[in-house]
């Protein structure tokens, strides 16, 4: 037996179960550690998934913004493209035939004792012709359909134009008013001639002289084609064929 043993006033296990003490207060003070330190790093990544949402957020509005201005601006360029098409379609349509030839047409078969006042072409969609065995389910397609290619931004085709001519004129009698009719009726250029109207008209300053006024209104025929006179200056006075 040493000294030491001999000196030695401890409980055998005194030691060791410092020694266990001091290593459950080492893992106790790790796990607070730990604890901490997640939970300190679950606030840092709640605060960055706030600051990413809050920001996707402003980005997601951004883009909604400039979506719906994008629309507009869409919507803006197809109305001003139909625009500029429509009149470019009018413009070939009416252009192919020239108008000093349709005016020439309408001075030339005057007949004396009438005079023309005014005279306009308006370019317009060609109504189409009903089917002659169309039963009630056909004529609601139809007009389902129609009203379907009326709300689409699709643009109508040259063929599906045509010219409308209405003029305004004076006459003697109604005897010129009837002579122009028909004239206009048997010429080529023009189809669907209609008299509109045919009424008393006191002229002013003429002691009281009562004229017909009339007006006509018919639309040119697109399968016309125009056969220019040799021995005439085209287009003023160019032949009609069929």
């Amino acid at each position: 037996m040493t000294m030491h043993d001999e000196l030695s006033f401890l409980p055998e296990d005194f030691l060791e179960r410092k020694l266990h003490r001091r290593t459950a207060w080492a893992g106790a003070a790790l796990i607070a550690g730990a604890t901490v330190t997640m939970g300190f790093l679950t606030l840092r990544a709640n605060a960055a998934v706030r600051v990413a949402e809050r920001s996707h957020a402003q980005i997601q509005r951004a883009y909604d913004d400039a979506a719906v201005r994008f629309a507009k601006l869409r919507d803006e360029q197809d109305g001003h493209r139909k625009v500029i098409h429509q009149a470019t379609l009018a413009a070939t349509l009416i252009e192919r035939i020239p108008p000093s030839i349709i005016l020439a047409e309408l001075t030339n078969r005057l007949p004396d004792g009438a005079s023309l006042m005014d005279v306009t072409l308006e370019s317009r969609p060609r109504p189409e012709a009903p089917a002659a065995s169309a039963t009630i389910y056909d004529a609601k397609k139809a007009a389902l359909e129609a009203r379907r290619k009326a709300d689409a931004v699709a643009l109508p085709e040259n063929s599906s134009l045509e010219t409308a001519v209405r003029i305004s004129g004076l006459a003697d009698t109604d005897v010129e008013v009837a002579h122009y009719l028909s004239e206009l009726s048997r010429a080529p250029l023009f189809q669907d001639v209609s008299l509109l109207i045919s009424e008393a008209h006191t002229v002013p300053g003429k002691s009281g002289k009562t004229l017909r006024r009339f007006q006509i209104q018919m639309t040119v025929n697109p399968d016309v084609r125009l056969t220019p006179r040799p021995d005439a200056p085209a287009p003023v006075t160019a032949d009609l064929d069929d």
